[in-house]
């Protein structure tokens, strides 16, 4: 086999796993549905204990 056909057979095969993804249908079920007010945020409890570190840069 030489380099042409083995490129040749490669891209072939490529191209025919593109095809068959690109057609495939996926259900939309499995992924949750999102919507503005929910895209981006998230339930995060506020911090009821703040503490400050002191942090000194010697140079």
């Amino acid at each position: 086999m030489n380099v042409s056909s083995f490129i040749g057979i490669s891209s072939a095969v490529l191209l025919a796993w593109l095809g068959v993804t690109f057609f495939h249908q996926v259900s939309k079920d499995p992924y949750p549905k999102q919507n503005r007010e929910s895209a981006g945020t998230a339930d995060i409890a506020p911090i009821a204990n703040k503490e400050t570190i002191t942090v000194s840069v010697i140079e």
